[in-house]
C-alpha cells in the first residue's frame, strides 16, 4: 500500500512482508536540497514507525544530483533508524554520476547489522530480499 506520494517520491509499505520501499521520481530534477532532506526525514520517520526488516531504496528515476555534502547529510538522517533491518536493497539510477553518489551514501561506515546489495531492477531486489 502507498503510504506517501507526491511529485518527487512514493513510499510503499507491505506490512505482511515487513517491506518498506521508497522510490524517487523523475521530477526530482526540480527538487531543492531542502526538499531532498525533508523527504529523507519522512522516509526515516516511517522506517522507525513501521520497523520493517526489509528496505528497498529505488533511485532508478532519481534526477537530483547528490553532492558529497548531501550524501553525508542523507546518511545521517537514514542510518540511525535502520537498527532492526535485516536486508537493505538499493536500486541504482542509470545515470552514471547519480549511480556513484547513491553508492557512496551507503558505503559510509554504518553501524547497521543488515546486509545490503545493489540492483538494477525492483524484481531482482525483491527476489534477493526474500530468498
Amino acid at each position: 500500500m502507498i503510504i506517501f506520494t507526491n511529485k518527487f517520491l512514493d513510499i510503499e509499505l507491505n506490512k505482511e512482508k515487513s517491506l518498506f520501499i521508497w522510490s524517487w521520481k523523475a521530477d526530482t530534477n526540480y527538487m531543492t536540497p531542502e526538499e531532498l532532506f525533508e523527504y529523507c526525514q519522512i522516509i526515516a520517520d516511517n522506517i522507525m514507525l513501521y520497523e520493517c526488516q526489509y528496505l528497498i531504496s529505488d533511485g532508478t528515476n532519481m534526477q537530483f544530483i547528490i553532492t558529497p555534502e548531501y550524501q553525508e547529510k542523507i546518511f545521517k538522517i537514514i542510518a540511525p533508524v535502520v537498527s532492526f533491518v535485516k536486508k537493505f536493497a538499493h536500486i541504482l539510477p542509470s545515470e552514471f554520476v547519480a549511480n556513484i553518489a547513491a553508492r557512496q551514501i551507503w558505503e559510509e561506515d554504518h553501524k547497521g547489522t543488515y546486509v545490503e546489495k545493489y540492483f538494477s531492477s525492483l524484481e531482482e531486489a525483491k527476489e534477493w530480499l526474500f530468498q
